[in-house]
């Protein structure tokens, strides 16, 4: 038993207890979507160029979509990806009520497959896909933002084509479509496009809409107007979940103040205008409209990221559907839900949130997986030449008792004095203020707090350079006369960090002012991901402000060591070599490992809007090779200041420590902005929207890699296999 205990406590037994724990997981995730396997969830990529095709032979059908594509064809290579929930006994014989549903920018269907899940169980076939450009559908773009326009449009024609959901007698599919955000968007277009295709004499598609955290007014210009697409959605049951606190969305009034600010869409011109009401209009409540069809505003008390997390915004949907089919299929004369077979629950029953526990602790045993990896590769002879062992004992107090592997006999721990100490906190909370000051300006661009950083830096560069060149020089004398063995050594390590300080400064001073704002300007060929851009420039910037007081700190408190060891950087260019080597390695291993637990069990490593998983692809190898050496620079520099802050420290308070360091002002500044947006209704800065919402997937990002740096830094002595696997 002592044994097994030890076994447990060791880095094998840490991997393997992962390992055994993901698989379990995975199976219980898969349990859950699938309703104890009940519900067949089949992967599919479809291929809409050769469908659209088929379907369209005729001369007389003419769909929208095929006027996109170089010839104005509609052949643009499309390769719809998703997965195609069946429910137990639905088939082309017995066929069922069809939901099409799919995310937001930036997202992948996993961001809504609460949605799914809850639908599926109840019944009805489901189709949750990935939009053109985002997770693994691809399409040869036609023009930049067109994959919202036509992914949902293309998922009803998908669905459509499918012997497994019903139809009418007249053709019409019982289709319904639902999607957050842009995805939204796409939902509110297609079901438009399909009231005009109507009109060309198609077959009707789809039959319910439901938008989720998307406003009607910006579809519009699809249509010529706001009413001619309201009009086109006609007899169907339309609807959209509109959050009070969408950082985007559903208030005309917001445009002059900023969009971060409380809403009423019941209220708002354009939620009256779509409910057909002169009056403010009522939450939850079915108004019929003039064409035959019914529509409802439901308002929730979210922001627009947690509509993908909500049990009261999943309920909405199921609810919606629910009574959108069962008004749908009396319309056509199709029976009810419960003659399909489909048993309508309500939708405040829910067992989605099992699969999202089990995915975020399936996220929490892999990095914990990877941090038994890393530890394991350094104890194997060729990988352990990456260890530094004259400087382990800084960062290690297990080996604090070995010999030196260079032959420098033993090392102290530095005992750093009270004044010490205190500068060491004094600098570590200025270092999280003025990162706290200038997170909006970097990430934004431009501002007054921008403004004058630039100013700082460039007075703070030219008079550090000045003071660089003083203690180089005072060094030079001093070792000429070689009388003060100490003063050397003092100016000597002020002089490198003066000059090193300088050099950062100067670096910082080119990103502030042309450089990455020109690199990663959204335009440009080479980097051409707009979003990456703004989170590797302030990725970028940041890290280098923050660099600034780690050089100040190894200053402050140089120890008994090198400046190097205390950086963590002392490592000769064969172990650097070999750090890389162990880094690709065990990145290769994860993604593999990643990507099969997806295959096999159709599950990620999952928490709110953050996630680990595998896209193998050209695409996204391509990126890793334009991106990585900019986020290296960022991991570099935060390897350097997580050595230089947890030297000495050990355990999880240095985990913790290294985790504050990382990311203590961006999650002080969501605090602030949402702690003030849910107690006023305005947010301190109403115009950060979309930034805001990148801000939040950077924390558990630099709280998992701080905690990967500091644990392989202890294992190793140096940072550069933290910063190659991180990077």
């Amino acid at each position: 038993m002592e044994k097994f205990k030890n076994f447990l406590k060791s880095g094998l037994g840490l991997l393997c207890c992962s390992l055994a724990l993901i698989v379990v997981l995975a199976l219980v995730s898969a349990l859950v979507n699938t309703k104890g396997f009940s519900v067949k969830v089949e992967s599919v990529k479809a291929d809409m160029d050769a469908l659209y095709t088929e379907m369209y032979k005729e001369e007389a059908y003419k769909p929208a979509r095929l006027g996109i594509g170089d010839k104005g064809d509609g052949m643009v290579n499309a390769k719809l990806s998703g997965y195609l929930y069946i429910p137990k006994g639905v088939s082309a014989e017995n066929p069922a009520p069809c939901v099409c549903i799919t995310h937001g920018y930036l997202n992948s269907k996993e961001y809504v497959q609460g949605y799914a899940i809850e639908l599926a169980r109840r019944g009805y076939v489901v189709f949750l896909y990935d939009m053109y450009d985002h997770g693994t559908s691809t399409w040869d773009t036609p023009a930049a933002f067109n994959f919202y326009v036509w992914s949902a449009y293309d998922a009803m024609n998908y669905a459509y084509s499918r012997g497994e959901v019903l139809k009418a007698a007249d053709g019409t599919g019982i289709i319904g479509l639902t999607g957050h955000s842009m995805g939204g968007f796409s939902s509110e277009a297609a079901a438009a496009f399909d009231g005009l295709d109507a009109l060309n004499g198609m077959n009707q598609k789809c039959v319910a809409e439901l938008a989720l955290g998307a406003d009607f007014r910006y579809d519009a210009y699809l249509f010529g107007s706001l009413d001619t697409m309201l009009a086109l959605f006609g007899d169907r049951s339309c609807g959209t979940v509109a959050a009070q606190f969408d950082e985007f969305f559903f208030d005309n009034s917001a445009n002059a103040q900023g969009s971060v600010i409380k809403k009423d869409y019941l209220k708002d011109a354009v939620g009256k205008q779509f409910l057909e009401i002169a009056d403010d209009g009522e939450n939850g409540k079915f108004y019929d409209s003039l064409a035959g069809g019914e529509r409802v505003i439901y308002m929730v008390s979210q922001d627009h990221p947690y509509q993908t997390w909500s049990p009261e915004t999943t309920e909405k949907v199921v609810d919606f559907f629910n009574h959108a089919f069962e008004t749908q299929l009396s319309k056509h004369g199709l029976g009810n839900l419960e003659s399909l077979g489909v048993k309508a629950k309500a939708g405040k029953q829910q067992v989605w949130w099992i699969k999202e526990v089990c995915t975020c602790l399936s996220l929490i045993a892999l990095v914990a997986g990877f941090i038994a990896s890393l530890g394991l590769l350094s104890t194997v002879p060729f990988f352990k030449v990456a260890n530094t062992d004259s400087t382990l004992m800084l960062y290690n107090p297990a080996e604090q008792a070995q010999p030196s592997s260079e032959g420098e006999g033993e090392l102290k721990v530095e005992n750093k004095g009270s004044l010490k100490k205190t500068l060491s906190v004094v600098l570590l909370f200025v270092n999280i203020a003025l990162g706290l000051y200038a997170l909006v300006s970097l990430v934004d661009r431009g501002g007054t707090a921008l403004a004058n950083i630039q100013n700082w830096v460039h007075y703070g560069l030219l008079l550090v350079a000045l003071l660089g060149i003083g203690a180089a020089i005072a060094y030079l004398v001093i070792k000429s006369k070689d009388e003060n063995e100490k003063a050397n050594v003092i100016f000597g390590r002020l002089a490198i960090g003066l000059i090193t300080m300088a050099l950062t400064l100067f670096v910082l001073k080119w990103v502030l002012n042309e450089g990455l704002t020109k690199i990663a300007g959204g335009t440009n060929e080479w980097f051409n991901a707009p979003s990456v851009n703004t989170i590797v420039y302030y990725a970028i910037a940041s890290g280098l402000l923050g660099f600034v007081f780690t050089i100040i700190s190894a200053l402050v408190n140089p120890g008994e060591a090198g400046i190097l060891e205390a950086l963590g950087l002392k490592a000769n260019l064969r172990q650097v070599g070999v750090a890389f080597v162990k880094a690709v390695l065990l990145t290769v291993v994860a993604f593999l490992f990643i990507f099969l637990i997806g295959i096999i069990f159709k599950s990620d490593f999952r928490v709110y809007t953050y996630a680990f998983k595998a896209q193998v692809s050209p695409e996204t190898f391509g990126a890793l090779i334009k991106y990585a050496p900019l986020f290296f620079i960022f991991y570099l520099v935060s390897g350097m200041a997580v050595a230089q802050s947890t030297r000495g420290k050990f355990g999880w308070k240095a985990d913790v420590l290294a985790a504050i360091l990382m990311c203590a002002p961006q999650a002080l500044f969501l605090l602030y902005q949402y702690g003030v947006l849910y107690t006023t209704g305005t947010a301190p800065y109403p115009n950060f929207a979309l930034n805001g919402i990148l801000i939040q997937g950077l924390i558990p990002t630099l709280i998992i890699m701080a905690v990967i740096q500091r644990r392989d830094l202890a294992k190793t002595g140096n940072i550069w296999t933290g910063v190659f696997f991180n990077t």
